[in-house]
């Protein structure tokens, strides 16, 4: 018998972005570690996104359904320019209704993950436009297939990173 995960793997191909939302923190870690770090020029463009699981209350399905309707979170995805095969940069896409706004610039690169063994594609928000409580974020994407990738929102605090969440960008 196949576990969960495995059939969830299996179909990988076919997945969309709002399927992820019925992982668990548990499916997601594994998917993580096991995911491809995208080239800075894959991601390139306008994504949607949706914030998945994570610390509480993001781990109750009621709350994380709640929290991604339009009119209780803003947060739609990013935008990604890669500059050169190095480097990149982004600005988060915000939306309240019709009114539509582009904050909380970042930079991206290639670099050592926090977890794992592969090379994440990060995204540092330590830009002095933004404020400070933005500027201890770094995120980290991976690629689950083409066009669709999983990331975690990480807190800094002193020289450690903390896990906040799982979030879900789609092309």
């Amino acid at each position: 018998m196949q576990s969960s995960t495995l059939k969830k793997e299996n179909s990988i191909n076919s997945l969309k972005l709002d399927d992820l939302m019925n992982y668990s923190k548990d499916e997601l870690d594994e998917l993580f570690l096991q995911a491809e770090t995208p080239t800075i020029e894959e991601i390139n463009g306008i994504t949607n996104g949706r914030v998945l699981t994570g610390i509480f209350p993001l781990v109750n399905p009621y709350f994380r359904y709640i929290l991604n309707l339009p009119f209780i979170m803003p947060w739609r995805g990013k935008f990604f320019q890669p500059i050169d095969s190095k480097n990149g940069e982004g600005i988060n896409r915000i939306e309240f209704g019709i009114v539509k706004f582009r904050m909380f610039r970042f930079e991206t690169q290639i670099i050592e993950p926090i977890v794992g063994p592969n090379k994440v594609f990060s995204l540092n928000y330590d830009l002095p436009e933004n404020p400070w409580f933005i500027r201890i974020i770094r995120d980290d994407v991976k690629r689950l297939r083409q066009g669709l990738y999983l990331g975690t929102a990480n807190l800094q605090w002193k020289s450690d990173y903390y896990f906040i969440l799982y979030f879900a960008l789609e092309l």
